[in-house]
């Protein structure tokens, strides 16, 4: 074992058992990997694809990830999201992901999707930009029924004015959707002035 591997012990994302280091992940849980990835439609009509479903398993090792600072788990999402998105044979220009707000972005120190999203377009060969602005803080979602989810994320994001998707293909990454309110607002926003073919891909999906 290496100094490295001593004082920086790797772990596993989904059930925390060391791992050599160039491991993702132990080969116990990459065993239980689904098969084929989860393919569900938003309500702004489009495409979402999903690597996992989000039991508990999955959802502690997000909330590890999202909550708990282990931002180096994002190399797994990462590689088993693009192993989804190309398993479902999804083409794409470019790549881009749900913003977090100053504030938040502050608190936690990265933004998660963003990380995972960067990692997706590196391992898929394919550019990444920022395209959105999360300009207000909203209640966080996961906090809120569903009737009150879709009206929360209304007026939260903004385009970054900069960018031209006019006629691409864009890929957006978020970690986990659930009823896809929140993906489907980012759709809309990016949409407005755009001829823009919008796929959304996370990590898990609740549904």
């Amino acid at each position: 074992m290496s100094l490295l591997d001593l004082f920086f012990p790797r772990k596993c994302p989904y059930c925390l058992k060391l791992i050599e280091r160039g491991r993702l992940e132990c080969a116990e849980c990459r065993s239980e990997f689904p098969k084929e990835p989860y393919i569900r439609t938003i309500p702004s009509g489009n495409e979402c694809v999903s690597a996992f479903m989000y039991d508990s398993k999955i959802r502690d090792a997000l909330a590890r990830y999202k909550f708990r600072g282990k931002r180096e788990f994002y190399k797994s999402f990462g590689a088993v999201l693009a192993n989804a998105v190309a398993e479902s044979e999804i083409i794409a220009d470019m790549v881009t992901s749900v913003p977090l707000s100053k504030k938040r972005l502050y608190m936690r120190g990265y933004n998660q999707s963003e990380l995972i999203a960067r990692e997706l377009a590196k391992i898929l060969e394919l550019d990444y930009a920022e395209t959105l602005i999360k300009c207000r803080d909203n209640l966080e979602q996961h906090t809120l029924n569903h009737e009150i989810r879709a009206e929360n994320i209304i007026g939260v994001y903004k385009p970054i004015d900069k960018i031209n998707l006019q006629g691409k293909r864009v890929l957006l990454i978020d970690d986990i959707v659930t009823t896809g309110y929140t993906l489907s607002e980012c759709c809309r926003i990016l949409s407005e002035n755009n001829d823009v073919d919008i796929t959304c891909a996370t990590v898990a999906t609740a549904f």
